[in-house]
């Protein structure tokens, strides 16, 4: 046997060399694992900077130097991790949760912290909340536990035991049913518990007499109810007297007459169709509606001057370049005719395309000599137009190949990714003159300000070079 049977520790063998170093490494597990403690059991990484003589429990799925050693012991020693397996009844204690721990076999399940609970927060299945006078352990069967909570609501228990019921608390739905057409009350002469009132064998008075009690609700004394005899009440117990009467002395008022307890009132009436009354029961309102559709506006007398226009005496005349008008008896239209350079649509006039036609010309000289490669110029172009056309006029036959390149002035200057010939540049070919309206792949579009930038690809003996550009403006 070269390892003890608990800690697995080093035995010395016999004649054995070096025996320091087997004594040492016992001297080690000891130091590790006697009288244990760690720093924390809840990393899965090696601390940065561990002091000698640091141990730990490396938490579920470790990494790094601790891979693989979930709940065991971890010491750092020498430099190096070093690691013990725990064993069942093993007890660590837990620095950061002041907590004693005791392995089962399977892990550090064991809770042994303080002993024996010597109060009701100690026991494992009792759960306090913030406590208080009055309150009670409840059981909750779900969770397990016991759980202090406070009676509350229309009755309370104080630490006493002494219940109270809140005022107000009893509600109607809360007292014991009542049988039909009953009240609750003391029937009865002298003071003990309430009881339900039979009302519904009670017998009419027809005529009450002056002496006679009947319950009131007094608006005067916060609605507090009182009694009172028939023969103080107004009208002396025949009921309140009630009059109606129009007011005022202007217009026609509603009310007739009174017949016996009815008051009679007159109905509303249109006098004829350009008047409508409906009776708009859901705001409690009667509305009168002028029926504008039946007025007959020329048969209307007594206007201020000039409100009110015969039809036929004013007329809608036509000025230069318009047709049509007339009086406003009826629907008049007024068309403008076309001019030169003028197109007239359905809805709006313009200038014809024609009008609209410009021509952008720009000159590449070579001075006498053949035109070298290369940029030549730039062009400002002040206003929006789309390009329909551009033609080549050489002074002689060659070949020859223009990019033209566009950029917005704050962008100045234009670059060969701002091509707008697409691979269809301007372009002779041993000729003298080219003309291209078809344009594939270019971006005609051009909004005013806009920089046009002209670079020579390439040239054969071309010296003169007129380039021009037919565009429609927008």
């Amino acid at each position: 046997m070269s390892n003890t049977t608990n800690l697995q520790m080093p035995l010395l063998q016999a004649a054995q060399a070096q025996k320091h170093v087997t004594v040492n490494d016992t001297f080690q597990t000891l130091d590790s694992v006697v009288q244990l403690s760690v720093k924390d059991r809840n990393l899965t990484a090696p601390p940065g900077s561990p002091a000698d003589g640091d141990r730990y429990i490396p938490a579920a799925s470790a990494t790094g130097a601790w891979a693989s050693q979930d709940g065991n012991i971890a010491a750092w020693q020498d430099g190096a991790w070093n690691f013990y397996n725990p064993r069942e009844g093993w007890r660590c204690w837990i620095d950061d949760e002041d907590k004693l721990l005791v392995h089962d076999g399977s892990g550090w399940n064991i809770d042994v912290t303080g002993g024996g609970a010597t109060t009701l927060k100690g026991l494992s299945d009792v759960t306090l909340a913030a406590e208080a006078d009055g309150h009670f352990l409840i059981r909750d069967d779900t969770a397990g536990v016991y759980e202090n909570h406070v009676i509350s609501g229309d009755v309370t228990i104080d630490k006493d035991g002494a219940a109270t019921i809140a005022n107000d608390g009893v509600s109607n739905a809360k007292m014991a049913d009542m049988a039909a057409y009953t009240l609750k009350g003391r029937n009865a002469g002298t003071t003990g518990d309430p009881s339900d009132i039979d009302i519904s064998g009670l017998t009419e008075k027809v005529t009450p007499v002056n002496a006679d009690l009947v319950l009131i609700q007094d608006s005067a004394a916060s609605n507090a109810f009182k009694k009172a005899q028939v023969g103080n009440l107004p009208g002396g117990g025949g009921g309140e007297t009630n009059t109606v009467s129009n007011i005022g002395t202007a217009g026609v008022g509603v009310f007739k007459q009174k017949v016996g307890v009815d008051f009679e009132l007159k109905k509303i009436n249109a006098g004829s169709n350009k008047i409508t009354i409906t009776d708009d029961t859901g705001n409690d309102e009667i509305d009168i509606d002028v029926a504008e559709a039946n007025v007959d506006h020329d048969a209307l007398t007594n206007f201020v001057a000039d409100e009110h226009v015969a039809h036929g005496g004013v007329a809608i005349t036509a000025g230069n370049g318009l047709t049509g008008g007339g009086d406003i008896s009826a629907n008049r239209t007024l068309d403008v005719g076309a001019g030169t350079g003028i197109a007239v649509n359905a809805d709006d006039v313009a200038l014809s395309t024609n009008s609209r036609t410009r021509t952008l010309t720009f000159i590449i000289d070579g001075g006498g000599s053949a035109i070298t490669t290369g940029i030549k110029g730039d062009l400002e172009i002040p206003f929006g137009c789309t390009i329909q056309q551009v033609t080549l006029l050489a002074n002689q036959s060659g070949s020859i190949v223009v990019d033209i390149w566009k950029d917005t002035y704050p962008n100045f200057p234009p670059t060969d990714a701002d091509s707008i010939t697409a691979s269809a540049p301007p372009t002779i070919s041993s000729a003298i003159k080219n003309q291209d309206s078809t344009l594939t792949g270019w971006t005609t579009a051009i909004s005013a300000g806009d920089i046009l930038r002209f670079n020579v690809d390439s040239v054969t003996s071309i010296q003169r070079l007129t380039l021009s550009l037919k565009v429609t403006t927008t």
